[in-house]
């Protein structure tokens, strides 16, 4: 039982899970530019680049929230990491 329970262990593929879980929090990235475009086309006299705290603190809120779903979504589809074949 341990002997299996030890090869079984060695075989699972951790690095593409960790690497998928990286990639997915990344992909906030892709939310936060999207939320440059459209807060300075929806309000420009707040959102500029003359005054960029406003506008990078509504990238920062939207990099992890967008992140987040997108951890959420690949941990719903990889919950554990698959085993090598």
């Amino acid at each position: 039982m341990a002997l299996q329970l030890l090869t079984t262990a060695s075989r699972i593929d951790w690095g593409d899970w960790l690497r998928g879980i990286v990639g997915a929090a990344i992909s906030g990235g892709a939310g936060a530019v999207g939320s440059f475009f459209g807060t300075t086309t929806i309000d420009p006299k707040t959102f500029n680049v003359q005054h960029p705290v406003k506008l990078f603190e509504a990238m920062i809120v939207s990099f992890a929230i967008s992140g987040f779903i997108s951890l959420a979504k690949y941990l719903q589809m990889h919950p554990l990491p698959d085993a090598k074949p």
